[in-house]
């Protein structure tokens, strides 16, 4: 399944695909240089098989003096954030959880 994603030659390691790869060094090299943001949005579904990468890039750019915010959505797996509207639930469920992840990213682009 992989190989419809990622096929080969493509690196599974590049930090373009694998963003917690990016080498601490050069993440600092960027922030300092002002070529990466200074500030993140990080978020995470509990259910998701990427949570634990997501995480560690939240804290590699921290170590590189990137502002983060994180926010895990416990609950959701990790195509939830498509789901925004889709079981008409108001409270509970995928959907909420997206328009709440949503409106963070909305924010954080304000």
């Amino acid at each position: 399944m992989e190989d419809a994603y990622l096929p080969p030659p493509i690196s599974r390691t590049s930090p373009f695909v694998a963003p917690a790869m990016i080498s601490d060094k050069i993440l600092k090299f960027l922030v300092d240089d002002k070529a990466f943001p200074q500030r993140a949005l990080v978020i995470t579904a509990a259910l998701d098989c990427l949570n634990i990468e997501g995480g560690k890039f939240a804290e590699k750019l921290k170590r590189a003096g990137v502002k983060v915010e994180e926010k895990e959505f416990q609950g959701a797996t990790h195509h939830f954030d498509h789901a925004a509207g889709w079981d008409g639930k108001k409270e509970g469920g995928e959907s909420v959880m997206a328009m709440e992840a949503l409106n963070m990213i909305a924010d954080h682009l304000n």
